[in-house]
Formats: structure tokens, C-alpha cells, sequence
């Protein structure tokens, strides 16, 4: 019943409305509608699993929720490889000493190679020889010296002090080498340690090493003629005399008293020092040169040349 009285109502006004400004057309829009409930929840995801097949290798089932949904079958093992070849065998390798190298060979065969030590240029084994400057000098009995105031005897590897004296050179010590027809004062060798050994004439002629030899008495003669006065003096070594006889040995000449022996006598150690030259004065007699510890002179004079007397070698 209500409804109709509000439609006639609608009715009445639309009329006088158009009545009143003429024909015209009013719409009204509904308001929005409201939104839907929300949509239900999904479903749980389903849980899975691998399980290997009994008595499969390689065979496996696949479960989702207890469900068996597929199978999954894994490739077989690869065949194995081919053996490899058997490598080579190592080669043992050593190192040798070959003079002034050490060499490495390997197999027995050379693989390199190295100087020991080098002198100016030249590969040198330093448990032989030695370096000065650039020359190289052969060790003396495995010592090293001084070649420039020293001189090796290869023959008994001692070694000598040498000095130049004018145009001569000489040796700065008696001559020590062991040699048939030579003996040490009284027998010692503690007396051929400080003076040398004592030779008769024979064996002093050939008793110096290879480059020296026995002076001449023209030698000594140029020896004391460029010393010059009081040549004694100036030539006896500055210590070892007795009797206050030492000298102030200007060049080095350093003699020292080592006396003389005749048949199985000695006599004159620190007091008188004699010394062979190679000049005969007959077939029994040669010259010899002597200093004492009362003069300041070297005197000459000649002897039987089976006296032992001490050995000056010069350079030939």
C-alpha cells in the first residue's frame, strides 16, 4: 500500500515540474555496492618424496602425500676408463767434482756444469790453487803465500822469502831443502829450522829449486858492491847474533849465523854464517863468502869442498 502512494506521488511531481519549465529529463545513480566476503582459503601444498626401489639399482618411486605419483630412473655408471700408460721412470742424478767444475749427470749423462772458482776469467779448484789479481799460483802444501816477497818450493812445498837487491833477486833465507851430502847443525832439525840445512860444495852446485841457482863469487861481488861499505852490517838480519853482532838489515837479506860442519863436527852457530859460491878455486877448493859477529864486512875465501856451509840461491 505504500508503495503505490510514493509512485503516484513520483507521478504528480514529474508532471508539475514538467508543467512548470517544460519537457526535461532528471537520472540519479544508485550508490556503490559493498564488497564481497573473502574467497576461502587454498588448499595444502602436498609433501613429496623420493624412495628407492627395492632391489633396483637406479630406480626410484616418487610419493606426494603417501600417493605414488611417477618413477624416476637414474643413468647407469659410465664403464671405467682406460688405463693410463705407465709413466716413465725417474733418473737418479749426482753431483761430481771434475777438476775446477762440479758436474751434475743424471743417468750417467752430463746435465750441466759449474766452476768451482774463478780466477780472471779461468774456472780454478780453490784446494789447489789460488787467486792474486788475475794470475793464478798453485797452492804450497795447501797454503797460500804471498807471490810478490814469497817463493813456493814445489819440491818439499816450503816456502821462502825472496827480496831484490839491485838487479839481482835472492832468496831472503837459507836454503832448507833435505839432500844427499846435507845435514842440520848438530843433528837438530830445530837448527834447520832457524838456519837451514848445511851442504857440502857438490851438493849445494845442484841443490836449488828449478829457476834459482848456487851464485857465482862474481854474484856475491855484485851482491856486496851495490850494498856497498859495511856490507856485513847492512846484509846480517837486525836479531840472532850473539856478541852483540846483529845488523840493521837495510835489504832484507836477513843472513844469520848458522855456522859450518866438517866430517861429524860442528861449530860458529850464532856467531859466524858461511856461504857456498859456485865458483871452483881447484879440483879440491871452491869460494865461499862468510860474516861474523865482530865485523861489519862480508869476507871471501875458499875451502875443501867437503865443508858444510849454508846455501843463498838468486834467481836465474
Amino acid at each position: 500500500m505504500s508503495r503505490v502512494k510514493s509512485f503516484s506521488k513520483y507521478i504528480i511531481l514529474k508532471i508539475l515540474f514538467i508543467g512548470a519549465i517544460g519537457v526535461q529529463t532528471i537520472s540519479c545513480s544508485g550508490a556503490d555496492g559493498i564488497d564481497g566476503d573473502a574467497g576461502l582459503n587454498g588448499l595444502d601444498g602436498a609433501s613429496c618424496e623420493i624412495r628407492k626401489l627395492s632391489g633396483a639399482e637406479n630406480d626410484y618411486e616418487i610419493f606426494c602425500d603417501g600417493v605414488s605419483v611417477g618413477y624416476l630412473n637414474n643413468g647407469q655408471d659410465g664403464d671405467p676408463g682406460a688405463k693410463g700408460d705407465k709413466g716413465e721412470d725417474g733418473q737418479s742424478c749426482s753431483v761430481e767434482e771434475d777438476g775446477a767444475y762440479f758436474v751434475m749427470r743424471c743417468g750417467g749423462v752430463e746435465g750441466a756444469r759449474w766452476a768451482k772458482a774463478m780466477c780472471g776469467g779461468v774456472a780454478y779448484d780453490p784446494g789447489d790453487k789460488f787467486c792474486v789479481g788475475l794470475a793464478l799460483y798453485d797452492k804450497c802444501g795447501g797454503e797460500e803465500y804471498d807471490p810478490s816477497t814469497q817463493f813456493c818450493d814445489s819440491r818439499d812445498n816450503q816456502i821462502y822469502k825472496w827480496v831484490k837487491i839491485g838487479t839481482q833477486t835472492w832468496l831472503a833465507e837459507s836454503l832448507n831443502y833435505d839432500a844427499d851430502g846435507s845435514v842440520c847443525y848438530d843433528n837438530l832439525e830445530s837448527n834447520c829450522d832457524i838456519y837451514g840445512r848445511l851442504y857440502n860444495w857438490n851438493a849445494a852446485m845442484s841443490v836449488c829449486p828449478s829457476g834459482w841457482h848456487l851464485p857465482t863469487s862474481a854474484e856475491w861481488t855484485a851482491l856486496t858492491n851495490h850494498v856497498g861499505s859495511n856490507a856485513g852490517t847492512k846484509l846480517k838480519a837486525s836479531s840472532g847474533w850473539n856478541s852483540g853482532g846483529n845488523g840493521t838489515d837495510d835489504f832484507g837479506f836477513s843472513a844469520l849465523p848458522g855456522g859450518f860442519g866438517s866430517g861429524s863436527s860442528f861449530n860458529g852457530v850464532g856467531y859466524n854464517g858461511y856461504w857456498w859460491s859456485a865458483t871452483e878455486y881447484d879440483a879440491s877448493l871452491a869460494w865461499f863468502r862468510y860474516v861474523d859477529s865482530y865485523s861489519s864486512d862480508v869476507s871471501n875465501n875458499n875451502n875443501d869442498k867437503s865443508y858444510l856451509f849454508s846455501v843463498r840461491c838468486v834467481k836465474d
